[in-house]
């Protein structure tokens, strides 16, 4: 087999559009992005086929969400994962393979990786190990001592482990050389951020993502009970699947006029609803590095969100944004009300974000980042 006329050989393991979320998307962009004018990046997905779940949207067969899985569901999902497996050994049996870049989060797709990471270095194959999982924290705490060794086995046999920021590269150096965990921000393919779309006549909020507890769209639908005692006419648009019904029954009973559940929306149409709107707001439990915050950059909003993961990196107060603790639905409600009613506060930070996006969080940034990676791995 003869190598690749660029510099190395990828392969590029994890879950790939068009499944929905965000480790989805980012991969999809990194893939699409200039890594591969520079190596040969070979997508190898793990995506598991929809099923009809109980809920009101389709989920995934795999680890991903547990709405009330049966067992045929669960066996096939192991199935599947076993027949990824086998593919994997066929390609590092058949392939010019340098480089194993796998795509995590937490809990059992964690667990799956590590055969992919174990094999891949009885093949002699540099693995670089990047974790998108928003749990991960709680994922490594909440284990018992012996598999909390060997989470830190694992991830020590990897060459490089990317963290989505400084927090996350903190808490890695916990049971792993300094050297050995590399920060790369997250990105976007940012050509699609263009829109000229005028902003709504109303104060207009907008939130992005899993639509449920962990991301707090109940504090955020309180909250609006608290602002619609000044703005009367304020309108929520809620972009996402998940439990849909719950809030719209929820928003009903909170006597909450103009809350509008759009379920998942794509491209243009997401765009859109973004730029239309006065203010991004994520008061999320658990993550890593928001996609969907750095959309809300391109889209030139002042973004809210709460003191968790990477964001405290992205938003400096009273210069893009507000972040408040998880929970806090006075203080959400507080910093909300502070961006609607100043105008001159709310055009400068929306500017400074989509600079911030522009210069920060390209994908192509991405690119440049892990292509120093892979480079520094000295094949």
């Amino acid at each position: 087999m003869n190598k690749s006329v660029h510099k190395y050989s990828v392969l590029m393991v994890g879950a790939m559009p068009p499944q929905l979320g965000g480790i989805e998307r980012y991969v999809g962009d990194l893939i699409a992005s200039e890594l591969g004018l520079h190596h040969r990046v070979i997508p190898f997905n793990l995506n598991k086929p929809l099923v009809n779940s109980k809920t009101s949207f389709k989920t995934l067969a795999g680890y991903q969400r547990s709405f009330g899985r049966g067992i045929l569901t669960v066996l096939t999902s192991y199935a599947y994962s076993a027949f990824f497996f086998i593919k994997f050994l066929l390609f590092l049996l058949t392939k010019w393979i340098d480089i194993i870049h796998i795509h995590s989060a937490s809990y059992t797709s964690f667990w799956e990786k590590c055969y992919y990471i174990y094999v891949g270095k009885l093949f002699g194959k540099k693995i670089v190990l990047h974790i998108h999982g928003s749990r991960f924290e709680s994922f490594y705490e909440q284990s018992g001592g012996r598999a909390r060794r060997w989470i830190a086995y694992f991830m020590q046999k990897c060459d490089t482990v990317i963290a989505l920021g400084q927090y996350w590269r903190r808490f890695y150096c916990r049971f792993l050389p300094m050297e050995k965990v590399k920060v790369v921000y997250n990105g976007i393919d940012l050509q699609s951020y263009t829109s000229q779309t005028p902003k709504t006549d109303d104060p207009s909020l907008v939130f992005v993502g899993e639509v449920g507890q962990r991301k707090g769209i109940y504090d955020l639908l309180a909250s609006l009970k608290r602002l619609q005692r000044d703005w009367p006419g304020i309108r929520l648009d809620i972009i996402g699947t998940g439990e849909l019904d719950q809030v719209a029954q929820k928003s009903q009973i909170m006597g909450l006029k103009h809350v509008h559940l759009h379920g998942a929306r794509f491209a243009q149409h997401k765009v859109d609803i973004l730029c239309r709107s006065w203010c991004f707001v994520l008061p999320s439990y658990a993550e890593q590095m928001p996609l969907v915050i750095i959309e809300a950059f391109a889209a030139g909003l002042p973004v809210i969100s709460t003191r968790i993961g990477t964001i405290p990196e992205m938003i400096d107060p009273f210069e893009n944004g507000f972040v408040v603790n998880a929970g806090d639905v006075v203080q959400l409600a507080k910093m909300i009300s502070l961006v609607l009613e100043n105008e001159t506060l709310r055009m400068e930070m929306g500017r400074k974000n989509r600079l911030k996006a522009l210069s920060l969080y390209d994908i192509n940034r991405c690119a440049q980042d892990i292509d120093t990676i892979y480079q520094s791995l000295k094949i």
